[in-house]
């Protein structure tokens, strides 16, 4: 097994080797160890290989795609390892987002299996409802096991998708090599963070974060595959935070990683509070910026018990690239600033801050923030030409191929290499870490029959971070059918909180829509 070419999964059997009997995945009321995780992923592996290719030549599957539309379960854990384990290239979608937009997902990956929790069509292979795989241990158990799919570094491992610019979803390709070095950055830098946590018991990661959603790409690898245990808190069928922080402190987790609207909710709640969370020995936040003034009340709690991690890291560029620990310091250098820096770039990644000339600008200068190395990810899945605008030559030479991503985030770096962020070169907005591309809500607004044009905004009126949505129609348009046309068609995430009718949206010199001019007026 260990001269199969399969990095990941070849980690996680020797895990499963070395600690058989360690809890991998802790549900309350059901826990597997690393050893039962390999069996039941190893009989979903039996029915993979079966239901999609049953000549059974496994490395056929390897590069194919599978969408997993579930909840969080063991059945969910087990198919992920399994399409790891084959060389499958997967997918986690939404199970709470409208079927339309699941199928276009669908439609761009053209995935040989879709295992859901619903109903959804699969026109490119087969769909297998996940009640109807109860049975499946008993019935694959005598099965000859197939072989592990070989892969390579620079082979896809999953396929991400974030909110598009065009009004459909984009998936971000991620190879094998970006994640392999996402567990040894962990490894190294995060586990020795949490120190002598537990004497009696392995670390114990949380796995609060959705999915599809990218954060829990280091829920996941960072935890599971270090050999700790991750305990899945589903929070898209049971959204009441106060079961959240009990789930939390129940199962003595030392780790949790999520956005900062999080953290803002439980401190709203009177729930980010030591006496409530008293295992946590680090907090990891990323996917959006913590206000400093709020962080600062927060570190100020727990600055006893726990550390505190800031990280970066668009979905691109393998979850996390950057990174600096909040401590006293940390926050004294970002007073007066918005958000705290983001810290300096991690080994296996290149930074440029290209000006508006196209020029590299200098210390202290704001530009957009370019990112190279080992860790970029691959592109837009089937988009080539969108994937060539954004994973682009480097600038500064032609004298061979070198692709770095072009994040669209505008930052300054400082004389100790820190970043800082200071805004988007675009329309993207983040809510509640979700990346949303404006553009995407515009074009469901304008599916509408009565609609005409449409231009959403963010407010950050009272720290809210609402979605507002301008428009003009050629009559007075029912605001409540509109709002269930956008629950149709968005998911819950970019539902805007207010639809405001206009006569005419204003134009700026050029003649375009003003977004600025139209957040200023909704703000006033």
């Amino acid at each position: 097994m260990s001269t199969v070419r399969n990095p990941i999964y070849s980690l996680f059997l020797k895990l499963a080797a070395e600690s058989p009997n360690k809890i991998a995945i802790d549900f309350g009321n059901e826990r597997l160890t690393f050893k039962q995780l390999k069996e039941l992923c190893e009989v979903y592996a039996k029915w993979l290989v079966n239901i999609t290719n049953p000549d059974r030549n496994v490395q056929k599957l390897v590069g194919e795609r599978i969408v997993l539309h579930l909840h969080k379960k063991p059945i969910t854990y087990a198919l992920w390892l399994a399409c790891i384990r084959q060389g499958i290239v997967y997918s986690f979608a939404d199970p709470t987002a409208p079927e339309k937009r699941t199928q276009s997902i669908i439609d761009r990956l053209k995935p040989i299996l879709v295992v859901t929790d619903g109903d959804l069509v699969n026109p490119y292979g087969v769909s297998s409802q996940s009640s109807h795989l109860t049975n499946i241990t008993r019935q694959f158990k005598d099965d000859e096991l197939p072989d592990i799919g070989e892969v390579y570094a620079l082979d896809p491992l999953y396929v991400m998708f974030t909110s598009g610019s065009t009004g459909v979803p984009k998936g971000v390709v991620i190879s094998n090599m970006g994640i392999v070095n996402l567990i040894h950055w962990s490894k190294d830098s995060v586990i020795p963070m949490i120190g002598n946590a537990n004497t009696n018991r392995q670390i114990v990661f949380s796995n609060i974060n959705p999915l599809h959603f990218d954060n829990s790409v280091f829920d996941l690898f960072c935890g599971l595959m270090n050999g700790n245990t991750i305990v899945p808190i589903e929070t898209m069928e049971v959204t009441i935070p106060g079961h959240w922080v009990k789930v939390l402190r129940d199962s003595g987790a030392h780790v949790i990683f999520s956005v900062p609207t999080l953290f803002q909710t439980f401190e709203k709640l009177n729930l980010l509070q030591p006496e409530h969370l008293p295992s946590i020995k680090l907090f990891v936040f990323g996917g959006e910026g913590y206000p400093t003034q709020a962080l600062n009340k927060f570190y100020a709690k727990f600055r006893k018990q726990s550390r505190f991690l800031n990280v970066y890291g668009p979905t691109e560029t393998s979850c996390i690239c950057s990174s600096i620990e909040i401590n006293d310091l940390s926050l004294q250098n970002a007073m007066g600033m918005t958000f705290p820096s983001v810290g300096k770039m991690h080994d296996g990644y290149k930074k440029k801050i290209i000006d508006s000339e196209g020029k590299l600008a200098g210390k202290n200068e704001v530009g957009e923030l370019w990112i190279g190395g080992d860790n970029v990810g691959l592109g837009y899945f089937n988009e080539l030409g969108k994937s060539d605008v954004v994973f682009t030559q480097n600038p500064n030479h032609r004298l061979f191929r070198d692709v770095w991503y072009k994040t669209g985030d505008l930052v300054s770096v400082d004389e100790n290499d820190h970043i800082w962020f200071a805004g988007r070169a675009d329309n993207q907005i983040k809510v509640r870490g979700y990346r949303i591309e404006l553009e995407e809500i515009d074009a469901a607004i304008e599916r509408f029959p009565e609609i005409e044009r449409a231009n959403s905004v963010k407010s950050d009126i009272n720290g809210t971070g609402s979605i507002v949505v301008v428009f003009t129609a050629k009559q007075k348009v029912d605001v409540r059918k509109l709002s269930e046309h956008c629950r149709n068609e968005l998911p819950t995430y970019m539902i805007p909180q207010r639809l405001i009718q206009m006569d005419e949206l204003p134009k700026n010199a050029n003649g375009k829509i003003d977004r600025k001019s139209i957040q200023q007026q909704i703000e006033t």
